[in-house]
């Protein structure tokens, strides 16, 4: 498994979703650390101080020399914006073409609830995305934020293109049973999002929540699945220090 650090964890901060000041140093540390990939975040509106967003070889170079030689994007802007509207279908072809600059890129498309109301356009705009990032050679992961059975459902209208992010944090807010969730879901499945969740629902260090993931580590191990994992996770009172406990406790696990 490729074990990864969603982008701004590793830099205190009292905000969650929080680019960075000095992302080079944060690649440094991921690196210092044993994380295979940092996961760029995009924003609500673009950052010319991404790294994603840059032309520069250099800048490039950095993200393709991580340890799983692959640059993965999980594209915010998608939570606030509907892809059933053409000006933002527009901006994910954009991100599409920015994503295949990369040697590998994988990109993460979160997907809400709502946009289940209008199916047909809705699968309409997701068979377009994944025709075009096709043709990018851009591999595309939907984060899905609706149960199980609603998934399988629209999966089997896109039929075997269509691949998801199993985000531990968010399913377990729809679905308490993450072993079960991902039994049914681990067909579809081609990134996951590893986050722990306390009584209030909230983002929590890992381990300080509700959800068993020494259960959890044990199914996809049994499973077999070998793909990229991220960690989007609270970042504590130290950052650095809870980076490093956290990809200790994910490895123990994995061996255990």
């Amino acid at each position: 498994m490729n074990i990864g650090i969603y982008q701004g964890r590793l830099t205190n901060a009292n905000i969650l979703q929080k680019f960075p000041k000095d992302w080079v140093r944060e690649f440094g540390l991921a690196k210092l650390l044993g994380y295979d990939h940092v996961e760029l975040f995009l924003e609500k509106k673009i950052n010319l101080q991404n790294p994603f967003w840059s032309d520069k070889k250099n800048i490039i170079n950095k993200i393709n020399q991580m340890k799983n030689n692959k640059a993965i994007i999980c594209d915010n802007y998608s939570i606030y914006n509907s892809i059933l509207r053409i000006k933002n279908i527009k901006y994910i072809k954009k991100v599409i073409t920015h994503a295949s600059k990369f040697r590998k890129s994988k990109l993460i498309i979160p997907l809400q609830d709502c946009l289940l109301k209008k199916e047909d356009i809705f699968v309409e705009k997701l068979v377009e995305i994944l025709r075009f990032a096709n043709n990018k050679k851009v591999e595309i992961s939907f984060e899905c934020d609706f149960n199980s059975n609603k998934i399988i459902n629209l999966s089997k209208k896109i039929k075997n293109k269509f691949k998801i992010t199993f985000d531990t944090g968010n399913i377990f807010l729809i679905e308490k049973n993450l072993n079960s969730s991902f039994k049914r879901l681990k067909h579809l499945v081609n990134h996951i999002h590893i986050k722990d969740r306390d009584k209030f629902k909230m983002n929590v260090v890992l381990g300080k929540g509700l959800i068993n993931f020494k259960s959890f580590f044990r199914l996809i191990k049994d499973l077999k699945y070998k793909k990229d994992i991220t960690l989007e996770t609270s970042r504590g009172d130290d950052a650095i220090l809870t980076g490093h406990h956290n990809l200790s406790l994910i490895k123990n696990l994995i061996k255990s």
